[in-house]
């Protein structure tokens, strides 16, 4: 009987010592809680929100080119001298196949000696606004500029240059100034690859990429 109650009594002895540990750590996290929204100086501490009619600012936009189609194509030559060259195969410029090519006569002598440039218009279906011009050519060396022009037989002096390029082999890519939105561009050729009496360019491609808006 001495036995039994001496386990009871230790029974209740860890009893209370284990609700009294509970009770402890309990309070314990309430405080570290607790102190989590209050200082301790005892003041409120308060999260910044945006104020009534005022928004965060929203995430920035990547801007995005996307290619556009080109509706037509002829060949620019304002001197007067001659036919254009090879205007027949100018459309090869969008047929997709870099084999294919258009090409300008061969020169004996490297413009602006004879001709100041040469060059092809592009026309589109509505103003865009370039972001670039691709260009696929077998003829490095090629130089040329990019203009905007209000219509595809404006005077040269009337265009505007947005851009400028000396071409490698293959593919060449000539980034644009921002600029008004325009329905025609021209690829302008200022020097011919080649040299001596046989000065020549060949383009086999063209692409144009429009700014995201």
């Amino acid at each position: 009987e001495r036995a039994r109650r001496q386990r009871r009594m230790k029974l209740s002895v860890s009893m209370a010592v284990l609700a009294t540990t509970t009770l402890l750590i309990l309070g314990y996290g309430g405080m570290q809680v607790l102190s989590v929204f209050v200082n301790a100086g005892g003041t409120p501490l308060v999260v910044a929100s945006p104020s009534p009619g005022e928004q965060p600012d929203p995430p920035p936009v990547v801007a995005r080119s996307s290619p556009v189609q080109v509706k037509n194509l002829t060949v620019y030559d304002p001197s007067g001298k001659g036919s254009p060259d090879h205007q027949k195969d100018v459309s090869k410029l969008l047929d997709g196949n870099p084999s294919t090519v258009w090409s300008t006569d061969s020169y004996r002598q490297q413009f602006p000696i004879y001709k100041k440039g040469l060059g092809v218009m592009l026309s589109f279906d509505r103003p865009v606004s370039a972001a670039s011009v691709t260009l696929i050519s077998p003829s490095p060396g090629t130089v040329l500029e990019i203009r905007t022009a209000s219509s595809p037989d404006a005077e040269l002096a009337e265009t505007t240059l947005v851009g400028t390029a000396t071409l490698g082999r293959g593919s060449t890519q000539i980034p644009l100034r921002a600029g008004p939105p325009t329905r025609y561009l021209l690829v302008w050729i200022t020097g011919l690859a080649g040299g001596g009496d046989r000065n020549q360019s060949k383009l086999s491609e063209v692409g144009v990429e429009t700014r995201a808006t």
